[in-house]
């Protein structure tokens, strides 16, 4: 565990820090399945066995002349093996790109078109798609298998032309571009670096009250999809920093949510707020009250439902706000919630909060959109780097050194 007094991990990458958490809890679990496999038990990885596994990545990647800022696109669906890929790219210096396995093949080529990716991993049962994908993509690119044993094999490999480059890695380096969902148009690529995603994992590994991580007692079970921040960086960071456990499922079930909370002995998990209505229509059962569970974090749950849920799961459900630009999350942990009230809790040593109307003037106790920033100096530290190949968008998203979250609010005074 590295956590300290420092509010924010400067100099760092996800390498050094993997490395120092590897070496202090090398037998804790660090990665689990949701389900039981064929032996009849659920498949884990420790911190040792990640290790293992990335150090053969990191061969495989040498051997292969992959070079740093090189950008790899995966499509290997919600699994822990997910994040050990993504754990290896990182350590060798090359950005995750990845991708939804629901896509339309449209949409897939888009986003391998506009992020530049030189490199594409699938699953091994991804042969027939990858025909599809590669008869609309007419750039270069190589394509890469991940089989049952976790090895990466070359299904098309081609070759790039060699640029001499002095990059280094460090905390700057990219380390992702994850795509917005495209509801307003076509998704936007947010460019995280290795601080990005550190001090995501990092401030909520911080949080106490509610929250209060335990090092190596804590099992999160997230079902939210792997190509999303939630998931994908804020989980998966404040886990492996407070050498715990983030269990992955493959999507959210009613039927097997309890089923898979009871075997995997989960003791946080994450939610959206149309979980709650559908967990609550269940008929009572034994099942969902025989578990470890203490904690759920997430967003959006029904006012009406809140305490309703609580009440009968005897589970408190921690509210919080955060976004793919800005994940250093907001929440509201402490023992005297405001339950039912949408309340996102007080931002504290995250970041700064402006609430503006319509005409830009600060409002309190009234509806405003709410602007962030990490600090008057230094506005953007924590944030992405910006929306890739799009400026424009990212000049309009901040406005005088506050970013415009587009969130409407009130701000209690």
């Amino acid at each position: 565990m590295i956590i300290s007094h420092k509010k924010f991990i400067y100099n760092n990458t996800i390498k050094l820090i993997f490395n120092k958490i590897y070496k202090k809890y090398p037998k804790n679990i660090f990665l689990s399945n949701s389900k039981i496999s064929n032996n009849g038990k659920i498949k884990n990885y420790t911190y040792e066995d990640v290790k293992k596994e990335v150090t053969r990545n990191v061969a495989f990647f040498k051997k292969n002349n992959f070079h740093i800022g090189d950008r790899i696109a995966i499509m290997v669906g919600n699994t822990p093996e997910y994040f050990i890929l993504k754990l290896s790219l990182n350590y060798y210096g090359l950005s995750c790109i990845p991708i939804n396995k629901e896509l339309s093949i449209n949409e897939i080529t888009y986003i391998l078109d506009n992020s530049d990716s030189k490199y594409f991993v699938i699953s091994s049962n991804g042969n027939s798609i990858i025909k599809k994908i590669l008869e609309k993509f007419k750039k270069k690119l190589s394509v890469l298998t991940l089989n049952n044993s976790n090895r990466l094999n070359f299904l098309i490999k081609n070759s790039f032309n060699i640029v001499k480059t002095s990059k280094k890695l460090n905390s700057k380096t990219e380390s992702s571009i994850l795509y917005t969902s495209g509801t307003t148009g076509k998704p936007k690529g947010c460019i995280l670096n290795h601080e990005y995603e550190i001090n995501a994992g990092y401030s909520y590994a911080k949080k106490k009250g509610l929250i209060s991580f335990k090092v190596g007692k804590e099992r999160l079970y997230n079902c939210l999809p792997v190509h999303h921040v939630n998931s994908g960086i804020l989980s998966f960071f404040a886990m492996m920093i407070t050498g715990n456990c983030q269990i992955q499922s493959e999507r959210f079930s009613v039927k097997n949510f309890w089923k898979e909370i009871n075997i995997t002995k989960a003791t946080v998990f994450h939610y959206l707020g149309v979980m709650a209505p559908l967990l609550l229509k269940n008929k009572n059962n034994k099942i969902e009250k025989d578990n470890c569970l203490r904690i759920g974090v997430g967003a959006g749950i029904e006012p009406t439902l809140h305490s309703k849920f609580e009440k009968r799961f005897k589970i408190p459900m921690i509210e919080l706000w955060g976004m793919t630009e800005m994940v250093r999350c907001i929440f509201d942990h402490k023992k005297d919630r405001d339950i039912g009230m949408r309340c996102i809790g007080n931002p504290q040593n995250i970041c700064e909060i402006k609430v503006v109307n319509e005409l830009g003037k600060k409002v309190n106790n009234k509806p405003g959109e709410m602007l962030i920033r990490y600090s008057k100096r230094y506005p953007r530290q924590g944030f992405f780097n910006g929306y890739y190949k799009d400026k424009k968008a990212t000049s309009h998203a901040w406005e005088g050194g506050w970013f415009k979250t587009g969130d409407l609010v009130i701000r209690k005074k």
